[in-house]
């Protein structure tokens, strides 16, 4: 509690941080040698750092059937709705493959969320959806999608995002589209001279040796719809979805809602404190 805290327990935070492992890094024009030396007089550093484990990539709970978080509040007049589906174990392929989907599935005004939720229906104020890929390969990604709308259209946008995730529109035609966008976006994301440190420190904390880039839009360049398809069938449809939803629940048709998953009913103070 923010209230009941001590400067003391900010100190005792700040020391304890200092003890682990930590990245410097500098952009300019100094000798190595003198950037070094200059650190090590002006910062007391732990001889024996902890090891970090950065970067973290926090672990969605695995699900087997679809589930339903349910908090009411009886002041609410809209929805606000949270969708997620967990995926799969992330390989280089799969990032690029998963990345092209998101760019076709929800990347902007012409993604498939935004023209099937707002454009031809008019269901929120507010949609989207993200493919989380993770720091490293190895570690799960995840769909996340939000909703945003008023109580009477709540299940009609909830019945509609399941459907257009679980059985995607195709649109081949926008294919070329979305290969140009993909690879200009990588072109025009070009990290200033500040930037590069970070850069190339993250991309060695996933592992690459080399600018992951490169085969990145060798991969756009060659791909197909197809792969957008393949990703979706086999990562995406038919699997549990978690949606979470704040509303009030005495402007809900519980039990049309229950076909879409077991319902969990939660109270304000389980989630927040």
């Amino acid at each position: 509690n923010i209230e009941e805290s001590k400067s003391s327990d900010y100190i005792k935070s700040f020391r304890n941080a200092l003890q682990y492992e930590l990245d410097i890094l500098y952009s300019g024009q100094l000798d190595p040698n003198i950037v070094s030396t200059t650190i090590k007089n002006q910062l007391t550093l732990s001889r024996y750092p902890s090891n970090s484990k950065s970067p973290i990539d926090r672990k969605m709970k695995s699900i087997k059937k679809d589930l339903i978080y349910f908090i009411s509040d009886s002041t609410a007049v809209q929805s606000q709705i949270y969708f997620s589906i967990e995926g799969p174990q992330t390989t280089n392929k799969l990032r690029y493959q998963s990345k092209a989907y998101h760019k076709y599935f929800s990347g902007g005004m012409s993604s498939i969320v935004f023209q099937e939720i707002r454009e031809f229906r008019s269901l929120a104020y507010s949609s989207w959806a993200y493919y989380v890929r993770p720091n490293r390969n190895g570690k799960k990604g995840a769909l996340i999608g939000y909703v945003g709308c008023q109580t009477d259209k709540t299940l009609e946008a909830i019945s509609v995002f399941k459907d257009i995730t679980m059985n995607m529109p195709e649109k081949p035609e926008r294919m070329r589209q979305i290969k140009s966008s993909l690879i200009k976006t990588i072109n025009t994301d070009r990290p200033n001279f500040r930037s590069y440190p970070v850069t190339i420190l993250k991309w060695r904390k996933m592992g690459y040796n080399d600018d992951p880039r490169k085969k990145e839009v060798n991969y756009f360049e060659t791909m197909s719809f197809n792969n957008i398809v393949d990703f979706q069938k086999k990562h995406i449809a038919n699997k549990p979805m978690i949606i979470s939803i704040f509303t009030d629940k005495d402007r809900i048709d519980m039990d049309e809602l229950s076909k879409y998953g077991e319902i969990i009913t939660l109270e304000k103070k389980d989630v927040l404190n």
